[in-house]
Parts: structure tokens; sequence; C-alpha cells
């Protein structure tokens, strides 16, 4: 089962598209990218576990992450990961640590800095990592 898509465009006609996939408990989030002309395979771009809520941005270059809340028991973990344009996928960074987040956002600049933000619900706090 797909769910949780969210698609995004760069200025120059390259765009991603984040999804979940899968049934729970074993919900993984995958990805494809489109370099302008064609679609590339998709990749499941997440570890094992049960991830949720998928939000991706594609900077100028043709850079692109991906951040995800990962469920841990009571936990939503965030999570990211990030693909250089003509290269793989890294592997998933923990960006939080926190019990309880959600509400993700992502936003790069044509510099190749990237920004996620998303609210730690417990202490009802806005959170922020930059990603280079």
């Amino acid at each position: 089962i797909n769910t949780d898509a969210y698609a995004k465009a760069n200025n120059l006609g390259e765009a991603v598209v984040v999804w979940t996939n899968g049934t729970y408990p074993n919900l993984s989030i995958q990805a494809s990218i489109y370099d302008g002309s064609t679609w590339s395979s998709f990749a499941t771009i997440s570890d094992s576990g049960t991830h949720v809520g998928p939000v991706a941005d594609i900077d100028s270059a043709g850079n692109v992450v991906a951040l995800w809340e990962t469920i841990d028991g009571n936990d939503r973990i965030i999570k990211a990961v990030s693909k250089a344009s003509g290269s793989s996928w890294g592997s998933p960074q923990v960006l939080s640590t926190s019990s309880n987040n959600s509400y993700l956002s992502v936003a790069s600049n044509s510099d190749g800095e990237t920004v996620a933000g998303w609210i730690d619900l417990a202490n009802d706090t806005v959170q922020v990592a930059t990603l280079s």
C-alpha cells in the first residue's frame, strides 16, 4: 500500500517524489527522481522499521534531501537521507532524539544548504537542523 506522497520540483524542471510503502508495522520510505526527461526507478531510502510522513526537497543542482518520522514504540524520531546529483542515496541519519516529533518541513537553497524543521510536540517547541 502506498500513502503519504509528497512531491517537490526545482526551477530547472527536475523533481522528487517520496512516499510511504507497506503495511503497518513494516512501512518504508521510497523515492523517485525526475531529471527533466525521465523518472528514475523507485528506491527504498529508509532503513527497516515503521516510517511515515515523508517530505523532500531538490535544489537547483539536483541534490535531494528527504525527511520522515520513524515510529519506535511511542516515540516519533526524525530521520533524513540525502542524494547528491548523479550519486546514490546515502544512509539515513537521526535528526532528533526527543520522543514526539511531527509536522516536518525542508527547504534547500542554490548553495546546496538545507534546513529541516519540525515540531517537538512533547515540549511544544520548533526544532531546526541544518544539513549540508
